[in-house]
């Protein structure tokens, strides 16, 4: 009896949890799709401007310096030197090893998935007076690859924390100073003008799109499996 209690309730959290993944899912597209449809009838211009106007006008030495080192958390090769990190941690305590064979997947299809986007939008990054760090003359702008595959990275990272860590504090506190991680990686990019703002808000909101999905599609296989 209790192994048939203790499977019904396995069976009602792995459902109440697709069902918020597939809500969060479609709240995330829903952004991306809203923004999207707002940059072909050009209506972002006042927005970005606005917001861009504000961070440009904040600009300093310091911040700038601290900026740049802030944007190189969101570099591809910056996960990957992370891979080795996220398997000797779980590999040493769970055995998941496989989560960093994941984690490589999951980085370089949003990637992938990223440039696609690029090349089918194709929309130009601002001025070149206005940018602080040097960039290639053939990449596009919308959405910001820096933002999407820092929210896909870290925000894996951590839901690998809070699905296999034992403490509740470190849980909420790496929760919490990752955010802020991706959060001040998209803001890195509207301030040395490698981006516009709704270009970083797209990348959060098409990144946080495939982190959820594949983080449903993980949850269905072990359900399925175990």
């Amino acid at each position: 009896m209790k192994t048939k209690q203790s499977g019904n309730r396995s069976e009602w959290k792995f459902v109440a949890s697709m069902v918020a993944l597939t809500l969060f899912c479609g709240g995330a597209l829903f952004v991306f799709f809203k923004l999207t449809g707002s940059l072909h009838r050009g209506a972002l211009a006042d927005f970005d401007d606005s917001i861009s106007n504000f961070i440009f006008g904040n600009r300093d030495p310091l911040m700038t310096s601290i900026m740049k080192g802030i944007t190189e958390l969101g570099n591809l090769y910056v996960y990957l030197a992370g891979v080795p990190i996220i398997f000797f941690s779980l590999y040493g305590t769970n055995k998941h090893w496989h989560r960093s064979i994941e984690a490589v997947v999951i980085v370089l299809s949003s990637f992938l998935l990223n440039t696609f986007l690029k090349l089918y939008f194709v929309r130009p990054r601002p001025d070149a007076e206005l940018r602080l760090i040097n960039l290639s003359m053939e990449s596009y702008s919308y959405p910001s690859g820096h933002s999407m595959t820092a929210i896909v990275f870290y925000g894996f990272i951590i839901y690998l924390v809070m699905h296999y860590g034992h403490t509740k504090w470190v849980k909420y506190a790496v929760a919490v100073v990752l955010s802020m991680v991706v959060v001040l990686v998209g803001i890195s990019r509207i301030y040395l003008g490698a981006h516009y703002p709704s270009d970083v808000l797209a990348g959060f909101a098409a990144g946080l799109f495939w982190l959820l999905f594949v983080i449903g599609w993980l949850r269905y296989r072990g359900f399925k499996s175990s």
